[in-house]
Order: structure tokens, then C-alpha cells, then sequence
């Protein structure tokens, strides 16, 4: 049911009319977005399609919108870390490589610099566009993998 939830977001925040859309610059919208957010990370391990309908029309510049996720991101991230870190570490037969820890840094460290590029060469305009459709995309991947989930049940 979280994939469902979760992919059917992005559908239904595009959907609604503009005064009606979440917009994290709005006065308490932004408390929902990161009770939502921190819910589906606890509950689903992600949550960046439901965040990101707080971020679609908002009016922010790009470089607001990646500067805020971001550090929405790292935060999201130590609270899994923590939360699920503590399973792990209670369990005798769970464990985490260190390796496996390194490359996921080296990782998103790689993307976080080579996608700044395309960040710097791209509009507002652009960079809406490409947004609303990677995230009507990963919408859609996430409420398949619910639905087969759902009916293989």
C-alpha cells in the first residue's frame, strides 16, 4: 500500500488546481510535507515522490528546490540510519559492509557533482519541466511495483 500511496502522489498533486496543490512555501505546509515525508521514509524506506509534490509548483529557482532537498535528504538519511541502524545492529545475522557504506558516499557524492552541470545549464522553466516528468515517471514505477505487489497477494 505505501508504493500505492507513494506513486499515486505525484498524479494527484498535479492534478488538484494550484491553490489546492501542496507548495512547500505555503505557512504549515511544509510541517506536513516533512511529517509525510518522515512517515513514508520510516514506513517505506523512500519518500522523494511525495516530497517532491511539495516542490513542483511552488516557484522556487532550481537551485532552491536541489539546495532544500538536498538537505531534506541528508536528514532523511541519518533518520533511516539511525532507525534502521539500530535493527541491524540488533540482530546477529544483519550486518553492513563498510565497503558497501563507502561506495554509497562515493556515489552520491559522483552524482551530486556531475549533475550540477546539467543544473547550471538548464532554465527554471527546463528544470520544471524535467522535474514534473521524472517524477510523473517514478510515480508511475512505484504504483506498478504496488499494484503486482497488491495482486500477487
Amino acid at each position: 500500500m505505501s508504493l500505492i500511496v507513494l506513486g499515486l502522489s505525484p498524479f494527484m498533486a498535479l492534478a488538484v488546481p494550484a491553490h489546492w496543490s501542496p507548495n512547500v512555501t505555503r505557512r504549515g505546509h511544509s510541517a506536513v510535507a516533512g511529517i509525510l515525508c518522515m512517515g513514508m521514509q520510516l514506513v517505506a524506506g523512500i519518500s522523494g515522490p511525495l516530497l517532491d509534490v511539495f516542490f513542483v509548483k511552488s516557484g522556487l529557482t532550481r537551485q532552491s528546490i536541489v539546495a532544500t532537498k538536498a538537505t531534506l535528504q541528508v536528514f532523511g538519511h541519518l533518520f533511516k540510519v539511525v532507525y534502521f541502524g539500530t535493527v541491524v545492529a540488533g540482530s546477529a545475522s544483519e550486518s553492513v559492509e563498510v565497503l558497501t557504506v563507502l561506495l554509497c558516499i562515493a556515489t552520491a557524492m559522483l552524482g551530486t557533482n556531475l549533475s550540477r552541470r546539467v543544473l547550471d545549464g538548464m532554465t527554471d522553466a527546463q528544470f520544471r519541466i524535467w522535474s514534473q516528468r521524472l517524477i510523473m515517471m517514478t510515480g508511475t514505477i512505484y504504483l506498478g511495483q504496488g499494484v503486482v505487489l497488491l495482486v500477487a497477494r
